[in-house]
């Protein structure tokens, strides 16, 4: 397969399925690769997707630049990806040192 938006996609799956296996070198590598190839302009939709997933992967890890990440995939993308977003938020406060 050459560079493409199903190629993208392809690879912004398998960085959310490592973010979900909490592997963040995978997920961060994957996701990556995503964004390399997605068009900004044309494919709104997988770059939300992917910073959705490279924002949830960097506050699990306590990385303060993931919540931009987060807030961004919404701005770009409200319907479908806040309600993710906001499981994401939920799943990193669990994990948050108190």
């Amino acid at each position: 397969l050459g560079p493409s938006r199903e190629l993208a996609q392809a690879y912004a799956v398998a960085s959310s399925i490592a973010m979900n296996l909490e592997k963040a070198h995978e997920a961060f590598g994957w996701g990556e690769r995503a964004l390399a190839l997605i068009d900004d302009a044309c494919d709104v939709e997988t770059l939300a997707y992917q910073l959705n997933n490279t924002g949830t992967m960097a506050l699990l890890l306590g990385r303060p630049e993931g919540r931009v990440a987060l807030e961004r995939s919404i701005a770009l993308y409200p319907t479908a990806t806040a309600w993710n977003t906001l499981g994401n938020l939920e799943r990193v406060e669990e994990f948050r040192p108190v």
